[in-house]
C-alpha cells in the first residue's frame, strides 16, 4: 500500500519504518528513504552527484557479563577497534559511569572503586556501503583528484591508461627502431671494421720465426724460422764438425813414432778410447735428446701460433646466424611478414640478406619498413628486426702464409696456407734426415773405434812376442859367450 502526501505532514508521535531492506532499490527517485542494515539512508543530491546518504551508522556490538565481583573488569570485545561506545549497568540495572583504559584494539579495562558485578554493552561503527553514484564529475580532496569522462585527473595531470601507455611506447619506438635512428652509446658501440680489427691483438712470445698483426688492415702475418735459426739449435761435439748446416766426421788416425811409445799409446789409447766412447755416446745421446726437445718445442710453438691465429680469427666469429635471403614487398600494402618465417629461424641473431629491395613488417598489424638491396635483417632480443647496412667487412690473409675464405654472410675460415705448411713439412723432414745421418755417423764411429782397438791389441801382442823372442836370443848368445870364455881358460 502506498500513501501519497501532497502537502506538509505533521506527526504528533513517532514515524516507525519497520522494514529492513536487504539491498538498495534499483532506479530510486530523489527523496527516497529506506532502512538497510538497520541504518537510515536517503537518496539525495549532493552538489552535482545523486547518491544514497546514510543518516546513521551501522554498528557492531558486544555484551560483557561480569558474574564474579571485581573492581577491574577485562572486556574482550574483539571488535577490531578502540573507537567504541560502551555503557555499564550494575546488578540492579542502574547505569554506572566508570573510566576505561584501552589494552589493545580488541579489549579494554574498566576500573571500579569497589568490587562490582553487572554488564557492559560495547558498540563499534561498521562499514557503510553506497551502491551507486550518478554524477558527471567527482571532486575529491579539494580538486586534488577529479574523476570525469576524460579519466582520472590527479593534481592537474591525467593518470595513464593502458591505451595511452601503449600509444606513448609506439610513438617512441617509431623513431628509434633501427641503428640509423638510435644514438650510439659510450659503452655498447656499433660494429665497424676498424673496431673489430682494433679488438684483435697478436703477441709474439719469442722463439724462431715471427708473428705480427696490422690492426689497420686486419692482416695477420707469420714468418717461419730461417735456416740460421734452425742451425743455431745444433752444436758440434767430439769427432763431429758442423759448418753452415753441413755435418762432417773427423776420421784422422794418429801414427806410432816408436815401439815403446806405441805400446804406451796403445795402452793409454785403449783406456782413453773406452772413456771417450762412453763420453761420446753420452754426448750424442744428450745432443739427440736436445735436438729432439728443441724440435718438439719449435713444432709445438708453431702449432700454438697456428692455434692462436685460428682462435683469434675464430673470435671474430659470425656476428649473426645466417639463414638465407628474402625478397621485399613491392609496396607497404604487400609488406613481407617476418613472423611467417619457420620456427627456429626467428631467434635473436638469425640473419637474412635482402636480394630485392622492398617492404617488410612483423606480424599482421605490424608497421611496414623498407630495406635496400643487400641490407641485412636480424632478429633482435626484443622480438624485433634490426636493419644492417649492406657494406660487407672483409678479412684478408697473408700471401703464402695465412689464407682466409668466406664472407660476412657465411662466416670466415682462416687456415695456414699450403705453401707455409709445405715449408714446415720440409723443415721437419730435413731435421729428421740430419738426426738419422748423425745416428749413422755415431754408429760408424763406434765401429771404427772397435777396429782401431782390435788393431792396437794385435800390435801389442806382436810386439810382446818380438820382445820375448829377442830376450831368448840374447840369453842364448850370453850362454854361448860364457861357454866360449870357459873354453879359452882351459888352455
Amino acid at each position: 500500500m502506498e500513501t501519497i502526501v501532497h502537502s506538509d505532514l505533521a506527526l504528533q508521535g513517532a514515524l516507525i519504518m519497520s522494514k529492513n531492506e536487504a539491498d538498495f532499490p534499483a532506479n530510486p527517485t530523489l527523496g527516497t528513504m529506506i532502512i538497510k542494515d538497520y541504518c537510515i539512508y536517503a537518496y539525495i543530491r549532493i552538489g552535482s552527484m545523486d547518491t544514497w546518504y546514510p543518516f546513521s551508522r551501522a554498528t557492531r556490538s558486544y555484551v560483557h557479563v561480569q558474574g564474579a565481583p571485581s573492581s577491574a573488569w577485562i572486556v574482550n570485545h574483539q571488535l577490531g577497534t578502540a573507537d567504541v561506545w560502551f555503557q555499564v549497568t550494575d546488578s540492579t540495572g542502574n547505569i554506572v559511569f566508570v573510566g576505561k583504559t584501552d589494552i589493545n584494539e580488541n579489549s579494554f579495562q574498566l576500573d571500579f572503586t569497589t568490587a562490582t558485578v553487572g554488564r557492559c554493552v560495547v558498540v563499534a561503527p561498521d562499514t557503510i556501503s553506497v551502491p551507486q553514484l550518478n554524477a558527471t564529475e567527482i571532486n575529491v580532496a579539494n580538486s586534488s583528484v577529479i574523476i570525469n569522462n576524460s579519466g582520472v585527473l590527479i593534481n592537474g595531470s591525467y593518470a595513464l591508461t593502458a591505451a595511452s601507455i601503449e600509444q606513448q611506447i609506439a610513438d617512441a619506438i617509431a623513431t628509434k627502431d633501427n641503428s640509423d635512428e638510435i644514438t650510439e652509446g659510450t659503452t655498447n658501440l656499433y660494429f665497424t671494421n676498424s673496431r673489430a680489427r682494433a679488438a684483435i691483438s697478436v703477441t709474439d712470445n719469442g722463439g724462431d720465426g715471427s708473428l705480427s698483426y696490422n690492426n689497420t688492415t686486419g692482416v695477420i702475418s707469420y714468418t717461419g724460422p730461417s735456416a740460421s735459426e734452425v742451425q743455431s739449435h745444433f752444436t758440434s761435439g767430439t769427432g763431429i764438425q758442423i759448418t753452415s748446416g753441413q755435418i762432417a766426421v773427423d776420421n784422422t788416425i794418429a801414427t806410432v813414432s816408436s815401439l815403446n811409445a806405441e805400446i804406451t799409446r796403445a795402452s793409454n789409447a785403449e783406456s782413453t778410447l773406452s772413456s771417450s766412447i762412453s763420453t761420446e755416446i753420452s754426448n750424442r745421446t744428450t745432443a739427440v735428446s736436445t735436438v729432439t726437445t728443441n724440435l718438439n718445442t719449435e713444432v709445438s710453438r708453431a702449432q700454438a701460433a697456428e692455434a692462436s691465429i685460428a682462435a683469434s680469427v675464430a673470435a671474430l666469429g659470425n656476428a649473426f646466424n645466417y639463414v638465407g635471403t628474402l625478397t621485399g614487398g613491392a609496396t607497404s600494402g604487400v609488406a613481407v611478414d617476418m613472423n611467417l618465417q619457420p620456427t627456429g629461424n626467428k631467434d635473436p641473431g638469425d640473419y637474412y640478406r635482402v636480394t630485392t629491395a622492398g617492404y617488410f613488417k612483423i606480424g599482421t598489424g605490424g608497421t611496414p619498413f623498407f630495406a635496400n638491396l643487400n641490407d641485412g635483417l636480424v632478429w633482435n632480443t626484443s622480438g624485433g628486426i634490426d636493419i644492417i647496412d649492406n657494406t660487407d667487412p672483409t678479412v684478408y690473409g697473408t700471401v703464402n702464409e695465412v689464407s682466409v675464405t668466406g664472407s660476412i654472410d657465411t662466416g670466415f675460415t682462416v687456415a695456414l696456407h699450403s705453401a707455409f705448411s709445405g715449408r714446415m713439412t720440409s723443415v721437419e723432414t730435413t731435421i729428421n734426415t740430419e738426426i738419422t745421418r748423425a745416428t749413422n755417423a755415431e754408429t760408424t764411429i763406434a765401429a771404427n773405434v772397435l777396429v782401431e782397438k782390435t788393431r792396437a791389441l794385435a800390435a801389442e801382442s806382436s810386439l810382446s812376442s818380438a820382445i820375448l823372442a829377442e830376450t831368448s836370443r840374447a840369453q842364448a848368445a850370453e850362454a854361448s859367450l860364457a861357454t866360449a870364455v870357459i873354453d879359452c881358460g882351459t888352455y
